[in-house]
């Protein structure tokens, strides 16, 4: 649906225009370092009148769109029906997320030049392509001498390429690249030592085709893709490529590119898309690029690269939830062409969690069509640069889809080996759920044996049987000895290390912003990230006080984030600068931590959850801290953002020591989020995450869950407690977690002691904005400075 026509009456276009002036409120609001400032979106604004969708009368998703279901409703359950869902899709994409390019030229012109440079193994030739939409034009350009075109001509185009060829007789199976390559040599080159033709052409050539080809609505990728094509029409003339295998790749943008080019022309037999990151032509889905996620998100994309994006997509920052595609939509759009996606366990430019979702839902695509085999996933384990390592991978998938080697499996390992039905074959039907009670949410301070509970005494009597409540869900809380002794012989399984007998302080270098951290590794793999506060802090306090950050949903970083690549503050940092010290770490499943949370470790403590190891570290950290010299034991507070902010609340339930909480993005009412597609409900705790599996046996008889996040509050009082809410957080909806807040307030009633309990609900996204953190650490101050007083 185009956002400038879904609604023309007065009070939807009212509402429209007010989104859009919340929308640029927020995001120029922010204290982030870098400026907020888009003068290039501003300006598009007020060329073309655009308006927000009015959100009210779309329809909303958590999840990504199902490919293989018709917007009708009807399943696509055969092959034969897959064309006609293409056409759907590219029609949706085009109203959002992609241009509208031109049709191809009719024909190109090449011209060498003359020479040629040698290598080892291959010959490098330079080569200019001609095209132009008008024939006249074209019957004119195509005389032009190899380096004599006018690239200021607005009737013709040229673009310049090097192109590598293999020695020996042909004819070679070609790579046209899409990323950088043409000025100088790069890694791609390698496909030519292994026998292809290699194209590089040069995109400054690519981008003044827009000059050409004036009616068409391109972004720069789609400019690039469009010159791509035009590559393949010039290998398709040359004798000795062979045309029924030619590939299109690219890393980074040119990732994202090379999709892009494959959807645009039909005649590549093989697409490679190598760590996309997200914006038009990326496989990355949008809705797993989120804040939580650390990944580039539409704000972050829409604004620093513009040119990657349709200017409409930026109404949808922060409410991905209403994008009727996803990135899996592109991706798609190729089948059943053999397809190669890549991405880097620790890619903080993609979400490599996310893009194996991307990949899983593509795959059942290629699975209907009957030709599974012809799609790869390729999970690199560093970051988002490429190696030697990687594109000699890449090279050995093109030939197996080109028939140059034989196939094999090693192309669809999986990351995250995790799935909520392979939990439940290794768990058996352990719990009857049928023996659950229904529970509301209003019968907190009833006693077990009846009556209502009015005295301190009476709650903490009943807080026993909540947090029993508690382990029949999220399973045995993994045993552990606490920091600084020897683990007995024969310890429990669940306890995912043995425990380090000596704690050592390793220095590490000073932050990008000054501040002098440290690390402290405990058991096995968790270590202690600390951030200090400046010495003037800490020549006044011999002993400071301390908070632990839990984490977002961050696969690729862990703790190790900030926002907009680093540039900003990191979330450390903002604590160190209030005078406390900070420590992160990786909880179980993410940043160095990612691959223990699989199905393996289920295997082996098939009853504990992933959220009671991160429960258990905490308090460990909690053992750690407490014994150095620095740290105030009695000041101690735990702070998290979106899945972090549930283990926050989680583990200062189970420990007193931790004096103050604060919790944003992180929780609603269990029983209540029984939304739909709206929210992602229990799934996003057993089926989408391994962090609670047997919540997914509750889905559809919600109502049985024996706890609820009021009594987890509640169990924390009277210690101070903040809650941020925003009111358009896509995964929560705010009633759900206001029931939560006001039942718990009874129980701080009870203590006299209601205003430690605080929400805060700011009309905005799902985010930790600095604005937040300073919110935040704000209030955790203050409570562990009157803690200390009291």
């Amino acid at each position: 649906m185009k956002t400038d026509s879904v609604s023309t009456t007065s009070t939807s276009i009212n509402k429209r225009k007010a989104f859009l002036e919340h929308l640029l409120k927020v995001y120029y609001s922010d204290m982030d370092a870098k400026p907020r400032s888009i003068p290039h979106w501003r300006k598009w604004l007020r060329e073309t009148g655009n308006l927000p969708p009015d959100f009210d009368e779309m329809p909303t998703s958590a999840f990504p769109p199902d490919l293989l279901t018709f917007q009708n409703g009807e399943r696509v359950d055969k092959a034969a029906l897959w064309e006609k869902r293409k056409e759907e899709i590219l029609h949706i994409l085009r109203e959002i997320n992609i241009g509208e390019w031109p049709a191809p030229p009719d024909e190109v012109a090449v011209t060498f030049r003359e020479g040629r440079d040698e290598e080892e193994n291959y010959y490098i030739y330079y080569a200019q392509i001609l095209f132009s939409p008008d024939a006249k034009a074209f019957a004119y350009a195509k005389k032009t001498p190899y380096g004599r075109f006018d690239s200021s001509r607005r009737d013709a185009a040229v673009l310049r390429v090097r192109l590598l060829v293999p020695k020996g007789s042909g004819p070679f199976p070609a790579f046209v690249n899409c990323h950088t390559g043409y000025h100088e040599p790069c890694i791609w080159d390698r496909f030519a030592t292994r026998g292809y033709v290699v194209g590089h052409f040069s995109q400054d050539d690519a981008e003044k085709a827009a000059q050409v080809f004036i009616d068409a609505r391109c972004n720069q990728l789609e400019w690039w893709a469009f010159a791509a094509g035009r590559v393949l029409d010039m290998l398709h003339t040359l004798p000795y490529v062979d045309g029924t295998k030619i590939a299109v790749g690219g890393h980074s943008r040119g990732g994202k590119t090379a999709v892009l080019a494959g959807i645009m022309n039909p005649g590549f037999t093989a697409v490679i898309s190598s760590h996309p990151g997200t914006g038009s032509g990326s496989f990355c889905l949008w809705r797993y690029a989120g804040e939580k996620f650390g990944a580039e998100t539409i704000e972050v994309s829409s604004r620093l690269f513009p040119y990657w994006n349709d200017p409409r997509m930026r109404f949808f920052s922060g409410r991905e939830n209403k994008l009727p595609f996803d990135g899996h939509f592109l991706a798609a759009l190729l089948a059943p062409r053999p397809l190669l996606m890549a991405t880097g366990e620790h890619d903080m430019v993609g979400e490599p969690w996310g893009d194996q979702q991307s990949y899983l839902a593509v795959r059942a695509v290629y699975s209907l069509l009957g030709c599974e085999d012809r799609i790869g996933f390729h999970a690199s384990s560093g970051g988002h640069a490429l190696d030697p390592a990687i594109m000699d991978d890449y090279i050995r998938w093109t030939d197996m889809q080109f028939g140059r080697a034989p196939k094999s499996d090693r192309f669809n390992k999986l990351i995250y080996t995790y799935s909520f039905d392979a939990w439940k074959s290794l768990a058996g039907n352990e719990l009857n759920i049928s023996q659950f009670p229904e529970k509301s949410m209003d019968d907190i301070l009833h006693r077990p044996g009846g009556g209502i509970i009015d005295s301190t005494e009476d709650w903490e009597r009943k807080t026993h049987l909540i947090k029993e409540n508690i382990c029949r869900i999220i399973g045995e809380l993994p045993p552990y000895v606490p920091v600084g002794t020897a683990s007995p012989a024969g310890a429990s399984k669940a306890s995912p290390s043995a425990a380090t007998p000596v704690l050592t302080l390793e220095p590490l270098p000073r932050s990008p912003h000054g501040f002098e951290t440290a690390q402290l590794p405990l058991q096995g793999s968790l270590k202690a990230h600390i951030t200090f506060p400046n010495p003037q802090e800490r020549r006044l306090q011999t002993q400071m006080p301390v908070v632990i950050y839990c984490h977002a949903y961050l696969h690729a970083t862990g703790y190790h984030w900030s926002r907009a690549y680093g540039w900003d503050i990191s979330v450390g940092e903002m604590i160190a600068r209030q005078g406390m010290v900070a420590v992160g770490f990786d909880m179980i499943g993410y940043g160095s931590r990612n691959r223990e949370a699989g199905i393996e470790f289920f295997q082996k403590n098939p009853q504990t959850s992933i959220l009671g190891v991160m429960i258990q570290d905490v308090r460990r950290l909690v053992d750690a801290l407490s014994q150095l010299d620095f740290i105030d034991p009695s000041r101690m507070a735990v702070a998290g953002f979106s899945l972090g902010g549930m283990v926050a609340l989680y583990a200062a339930a189970f420990d007193s020591r931790i004096k103050a909480v604060a919790s944003t993005c992180g929780f609603a009412s269990m029983r209540r989020d029984v939304h739909g597609k709206v929210t992602e409900g229990l799934r996003r705790y057993s089926h989408l995450h391994p962090t609670i599996p047997r919540l997914g046996l509750f889905i559809g008889e919600e109502a049985r869950i024996p706890y609820d996040f009021h009594e987890i509050l509640a169990l924390i009082a009277p210690r101070p407690l903040f809650i941020l809410a925003p009111r358009l957080d896509q995964d929560f909806l705010l009633e759900d977690v206001v029931i939560c807040v006001e039942e718990a307030k009874k129980v701080y009633r009870l203590y006299t002691a209601e205003e430690r309990l605080v929400l805060a609900t700011p009309d905005d996204f799902n985010r930790y904005s600095l604005e937040y953190q300073e919110q935040v650490n704000l209030f955790l101050r203050k409570a562990l400075e009157e803690g200390d007083e009291e």
